[in-house]
């Protein structure tokens, strides 16, 4: 029996060691793990998960402390609503382009708007992209998306405006710039 007790003493030694090794190992790479981990969480909150991007939306229009109630009172009397931020407002959108995609823009808000607290978030299989989709009375309005980028949650505005009514707009746009020109 005395053979085997320094042999199971050894054995705990042994297993002590590699323990302190491996902790110590684990607390010279965490810092290099932890630093590939949050390269993949953008750096502004406005944008970090879809929900902000929304309410950044609502917030560059002055609507983010309105009740749904409200803003669709605001609508129905066809208030015009202002931009606050500029650089915020335009940093909502992963393809805004030019001021042609205000009417885009302006689509997007109201449908988000209109039923801001009845909004459901559908995240796709691979994490990357979301649907954002109003609904009233179980019924489902056209899904606003979302596009998961290096800087955050970035609403897609051409894939969130169907395309007749995107072409459309466009038109109008060009029509405008026409009439100004003389």
């Amino acid at each position: 029996m005395s053979d085997t007790q320094p042999m199971r003493a050894h054995s705990l030694h042994g297993l002590i060691g590699r323990l302190l090794t491996m902790a110590v190992w684990v607390l010279l790479l965490a810092p290099f793990g932890l630093r590939g981990c949050a390269s993949d969480v953008p750096t502004d909150p406005r944008f970090a998960e879809p929900e902000a991007t929304v309410r950044t939306l609502f917030t560059v229009y002055d609507v983010a402390d309105l009740g749904e109630a409200e803003v669709q009172e605001l609508l129905r009397q066809r208030v015009q609503f202002q931009v606050r931020d500029r650089a915020a407002y335009e940093a909502c959108f992963a393809d805004w382009r030019d001021p042609h995609d205000e009417g885009l823009a302006g689509f997007v808000f109201g449908r988000l708007a209109a039923l801001k607290d009845h909004l459901r978030y559908e995240r796709s299989a691979d994490g990357n992209t979301m649907r954002v989709i109003p609904t009233r009375d179980g019924n489902e309005g056209h899904p606003v998306v979302l596009h998961y980028t290096d800087s955050g949650w970035k609403i897609a505005l051409r894939e969130s405006v169907p395309s007749e009514l995107r072409q459309r707009l466009y038109r109008v746009y060009e029509e405008a710039r026409q009439r100004e020109r003389g």
